[in-house]
C-alpha cells in the first residue's frame, strides 16, 4: 500500500495488497470481505506498556507464547479464560503481557481480511481521533501480530474428479492400486 499505513477497510476487495509480517516480511492479502454491521463480541486486549486496549472480534485469532516458547495461536476469546498475567502476545518487536481482556457485544462492522498462505501480520492500534499534526509515526512496539480470517477451499486451485478434491498445484502421482478383498476362509 504505497511504504505508509493503511487501515483495514482501505485493502482492496480482491486482494493484492502488501502488509508488513512480525518479521519483516511482504504479506500478501489474498481477499477483503465487508459484511453488514451487526451484533458481535468484542474482545478488548489490555497489554503492558499499551496505552490503548487492542480490539478485534472475539473468535479472532492472536499470536501468543507457547509453553516451550514458541508461537502459538489462539482466539482473542480464549485469552479471557487465562488468568492476567500469565500469558504473553506477540507484538512487533517482542512478547507483551497480556494484562486483562474484556468482552463487550457492540453493534459494529468489521473488516474480514484473508492473507496469502494463512500468514501473520501486524496490526495497530490507531486513535480514533487524528491531531493536527496528522497520525502519528507507528511504533514496532505497539503492535500486534495476528492472522487473518482462514483460508476457504475456493482459495486453493483444485479440481473436482468423481467427488475427490485434486490440488491443481501439486505433482500428479500414480497411485498404487490395492489387492482384492480375500474371503476369511482364503486367508487361512
Amino acid at each position: 500500500m504505497g511504504g505508509g499505513f493503511c487501515t483495514a477497510s482501505n485493502l482492496r476487495r480482491d486482494g493484492g495488497d502488501v502488509v508488513l509480517g512480525p518479521d519483516g516480511s511482504e504479506v500478501r492479502t489474498r481477499r477483503v470481505a465487508r459484511p453488514q454491521a451487526m451484533e458481535r463480541d468484542i474482545a478488548h486486549i489490555r497489554v503492558e506498556g499499551a496505552v490503548h486496549p487492542f480490539q478485534v472480534t472475539w473468535d479472532h485469532r492472536i499470536c501468543v507464547r507457547g509453553p516451550d516458547g514458541s508461537t502459538e495461536t489462539m482466539t482473542a476469546g480464549s485469552l479471557a479464560a487465562r488468568e492476567p498475567g500469565t500469558v504473553c502476545i506477540l507484538g512487533g518487536a517482542e512478547f507483551q503481557r497480556v494484562l486483562e481482556v474484556r468482552r463487550t457485544t457492540e453493534q459494529t462492522e468489521v473488516v474480514e481480511v484473508t492473507f496469502e498462505a494463512d500468514a501473520v501480520v501486524l496490526a495497530w492500534v490507531l486513535p480514533k481521533c487524528v491531531s493536527r499534526r496528522g497520525r502519528p509515526v507507528l511504533q514496532r512496539a505497539a503492535s500486534v501480530a495476528c492472522m487473518g480470517s482462514r483460508l476457504a477451499v475456493g482459495d486453493f486451485d483444485q479440481s473436482v474428479s468423481r467427488t475427490f478434491l485434486h490440488w491443481d498445484d501439486l505433482p500428479q502421482v500414480r497411485r498404487p492400486r490395492s489387492e482384492p478383498a480375500r474371503s476369511p476362509r482364503e486367508s487361512l
